[in-house]
């Protein structure tokens, strides 16, 4: 249990630890508080709870009064994250031997120095050519393209490629028969 309160506390912030923290104390001070420490009554116990408790009106008693009302909803660094996500959907694994296999080869297995230049080039390329917007890219060309060869249709995954080799001529032949393209 204490390794994995240590791995969750390792996934937080410095402010959500902070807030955690502080929260703590308020909830230990109470029950301080509550058992005679501070020479209270009963009521203590009753307003004493972890989480959410509605803070008061007044501007100058509540503990954190600099937020006012604003809640943590990421800030720049989380868009930063989210967009970082969508358009480097990269298959880490596999690109990052690729790309070691690419500076292998240019280091010790190019021939002549465009070779050596073309496979050091790959390496880049191989996270280069996964981010979202050249698959983007390379899709509308694919499209652009209309009846691409044989050798880059193979490139593409199998729905695309059902797509593009479709002869639209004769799927209405097949399905709707002679007569139906005459009138």
């Amino acid at each position: 249990a204490a390794i994995l309160r240590k791995q969750f506390e390792d996934t937080l912030s410095d402010e959500t630890l902070r807030l955690l923290q502080e929260e703590h104390e308020r909830v230990k001070n109470a029950h301080r508080a509550a058992s005679g420490g501070g020479g209270g009554g009963g009521d203590v116990t009753t307003s004493v709870m972890y989480g959410l408790n509605p803070r008061p009106q007044g501007g100058a008693n509540s503990e954190r009064s600099g937020r006012k009302g604003r809640t943590l909803k990421g800030g720049a660094t989380m868009n930063v994250k989210r967009a970082l996500q969508r358009n480097l959907n990269v298959n880490w694994a596999d690109t990052t031997r690729n790309s070691l296999l690419f500076l292998f080869f240019g280091y010790f297995g190019g021939r002549n120095s465009f070779s050596r230049t073309f496979l050091l080039l790959g390496s880049p390329l191989c996270f280069f050519l996964q981010t979202r917007p050249v698959k983007v890219a390379m899709k509308q060309l694919f499209y652009t393209i209309g009846e691409p060869p044989g050798i880059f249709l193979s490139l593409l995954p199998a729905p695309q490629q059902a797509i593009m080799s479709l002869d639209y001529g004769d799927t209405m032949r097949g399905v709707y028969g002679e007569k139906a393209l005459v009138e």
